[in-house]
């Protein structure tokens, strides 16, 4: 027999088997359950005989307690159960010879108890009578208790003897269950598997094609769920540029449906400026034989777009090229958002390299008003930064509309949200949430959103980034307001630092006043310039009069407070392209571009009368009255260098002292005549830059 034909014979076998054994198995449980049957009859018939036997001796029981109850306490209830108890115990003896008719040994020890048991029911009967008639109960006599203990023994003897049947008829049914069960158990196994090996047999060609049916459904479910989930495009062209194949994310491109676009080519779907390129490339690729990936521009929908694009070759079974195959993903929002993002990278290099080109804090504020708004097309916007005072903050720069109701132009720390919480506060809806104080015309905007970003800096608040807009702000002006701010602060802070230290280096730190380095570098300077712009140039060499006597009267406290005073009027009598520097000890020089040798006479003179009326007090203690020497000297009347200049101003000032101290003296000769002026020796050429020498106070 071939082997296709056992595979056929086999299963048969083994099922005609399994239904052979499995009739077998149920001929025996029939058998076995009829004999258990009868095993539970006789096991009942043996309980109800022990329970008879038990039921004699406790009526013998209760006959006796209710003569012995009615002895004690002639209580008439006592002997109403005497009667029946008795009668019992007459009927259940006749009852167990009727059970124990077909046990032999039963039989006998029943013969044995029998007349002993009748006579003991006569005597229990006999003192009822007696009881009853009122005659004195004679007790328990000797031949009662051996009757009793007899009758007891017997009925003992009986029911041990049933019990002993009753274990070996349990044991019996215990037996035959467990050979019953253990031979249904293996021939049920037996039985299931010859049907599994069977059923295995006969389902094995089966099961077999199943599964490459359902591979092959899985497969191709697959392939669909693939194709049609992705929002990419997929594609199978023939040579001809017919559609073979195309998912739905691809025929929406055309407005269609997959099965519209099926059949129809290239040309019939776009136009042919727009086809014929695209049927270009794909020759190349099928020439080529190999997968590419490159990008295409397409015309869709009259806008134009960008789609990667990977193409190869389709090749039927035999390996012939059949036509194109393509999955295309558009990349257009991904190329803007890039596209954007390079823009926003550039703007805030741009940014930062402007600032950081920065010299002074007032160009940042320019460069932050010229490329804020383009950071912030649809917002409007302003950078606050504190006071010198740090009471209040100014804005500095804005941008944007303020057709919304602007912001407040200052505000102290208390009205913004990012100022008092040190971290940015961002307000989704001016009508839902705590808005800063100074976003004015919050309640006019209804739907519109602000933002304030903190400007920190080395661990300094220096102020605020504001944003408000009419609409909802999204994410990326959150990120683009984040990157500012930081940026903004960082250049602040060092423009503000740089010109700290730029201040303490040409300031002087008593006075506030330019310092000497400086002033010698601003007086060539403007020198320069005038030589140039031919135009005039004045200095004014003040000296304090008799200064020595506010330090020795007073204390040097009181003479430094002498000087701050004088300072801070000099600051307050001069133009802002004047230079009033302190040149050493309570000598002050005063550079006038532009003025004349004139006017700067008449400002001399004003600044004299203005210090002369200065009332200056220290510790409560007025310290008098306070007066200077000034000599005057211009460019190009006592000289076109710097050095002639100064010793020309020297030489009045000191003309001012010898003629009494307290007035402003214009310096009358040229540089040649210095040297015979009759000024003290070494005053010509020795010095020639103020506060060196000694001269009278």
């Amino acid at each position: 027999m071939s082997m296709a034909g056992l595979k056929r014979v086999l299963p048969v076998a083994a099922l005609v088997a399994a239904l052979a054994l499995m009739s077998t198995i149920g001929g025996v449980w029939y058998t076995s359950s009829r004999q258990e049957a009868a095993a539970v009859g006789w096991v009942e018939h043996t309980h109800v005989a022990i329970e008879t036997l038990l039921r004699i001796g406790s009526a013998l029981a209760v006959a006796e307690n209710g003569l012995r109850g009615f002895a004690a306490t002639h209580a008439d209830e006592e002997l109403s159960g005497v009667a029946p108890a008795l009668e019992a115990a007459a009927a259940r003896a006749e009852e167990i010879r009727e059970l124990t008719h077909d046990n032999l040994g039963q039989q006998r020890r029943l013969d044995e108890l029998q007349p002993e048991l009748m006579r003991r029911i006569q005597l229990l009967f006999a003192r009822l009578r007696a009881q009853e008639q009122g005659a004195q109960d004679p007790g328990i006599t000797p031949e009662t208790a051996r009757l009793s203990q007899r009758i007891r023994e017997g009925l003992a003897r009986m029911v041990a003897v049933e019990q002993r049947l009753l274990e070996q008829r349990a044991e019996v049914s215990r037996g035959r269950a467990l050979r019953l069960r253990t031979m249904s158990l293996l021939g049920l196994a037996i039985s299931i598997l010859l049907i599994l090996g069977a059923a295995f047999v006969m389902m094995h060609e089966r099961r077999r094609a199943q599964r490459a049916e359902r591979a092959l459904r899985t497969k191709h479910r697959l392939l669909d769920s693939i194709v049609e989930g992705t929002d990419d495009t997929v594609l199978v062209r023939d040579l001809d540029g017919r559609y073979l194949l195309i998912n739905t994310a691809g025929a929406r491109l055309f407005g269609k449906k997959p099965g519209e676009v099926l059949g129809k080519s290239l040309l019939e779907l776009m136009p042919s400026e727009v086809a014929i390129p695209v049927m270009r490339r794909d020759e190349d690729i099928i020439r080529a034989g190999v997968f590419r990936t490159l990008e295409e521009s397409v015309v869709v929908g009259g806008v134009t777009r960008t789609f990667l694009s990977t193409k190869g070759p389709y090749r039927d079974p035999d390996q012939r090229i059949i036509g194109i195959i393509g999955i295309s993903r558009d990349i257009t929002e991904r190329r803007d958002l890039e596209a954007a993002r390079l823009a926003d990278v550039k703007l805030q290099l741009r940014l930062g390299e402007l600032l950081q080109a920065c010299r002074v804090v007032d160009e940042a504020y320019q460069v932050i008003e010229q490329l804020a708004p383009r950071f912030f097309p649809a917002e409007a916007g302003a950078v606050y930064l504190f006071h010198a005072s740090r009471d209040h903050l100014e804005a500095h720069v804005t941008w944007g509309e303020s057709g919304d109701g602007g912001s407040a132009r200052t505000f102290t720390p208390d009205d913004c949200w990012a100022i008092r919480r040190g971290q940015p506060h961002f307000l989704e809806s001016f009508e839902m949430g705590m808005g800063c104080k100074h976003a004015a015309g919050r309640d006019e905007v209804a739907g519109g959103s602000m933002l304030c970003v903190p400007l920190l800096a080395y661990g300094e608040m220096l102020g605020t980034l504001h944003l408000r807009s009419r609409g909802p702000m999204g994410e990326p002006v959150r990120q683009r307001a984040a990157v500012l701010s930081e940026q903004i602060a960082m250049a602040l802070a060092n423009l503000q630092l740089r010109e700290k230290l730029r201040n303490q280096s040409i300031r002087d730190p008593l006075t506030g006043l330019f310092n000497r380095r400086y002033t010698e570098e601003t007086l060539t300077r403007e020198l320069h310039r005038a030589e140039r712009q031919s135009t005039s140039m004045s200095m004014l060499a003040v000296d304090v009069d008799h200064f020595k006597r506010f330090n020795d009267t007073f204390g040097h406290e009181a003479g430094d407070k002498v000087l701050r005073e004088i300072a801070k009027l000099l600051i307050e009598e001069t133009r802002g392209g004047d230079v009033a520097s302190r040149m050493g000890g309570e000598e002050l020089l005063v550079v006038l571009p532009g003025a004349s040798l004139e006017n700067a006479c008449v400002k001399a003179e004003r600044i004299r009368l203005a210090i002369k009326n200065l009332q200056v007090t220290h510790l409560g203690i007025p310290l008098g009255p306070i007066t200077v020497s000034v000599g005057v000297a211009a460019f190009p009347e006592q000289g076109r260098q710097a050095e002639d200049l100064l010793r020309a101003a020297d030489v009045a000032l000191y003309r001012a002292k010898a003629e009494g101290r307290d007035r402003v003296v214009m310096a009358e000769v040229s540089l040649d005549s210095v040297a015979a002026s009759g000024a003290p020796p070494g005053l010509a050429s020795d010095r020639p830059i103020l506060g060196i020498r000694s001269r009278p106070t």
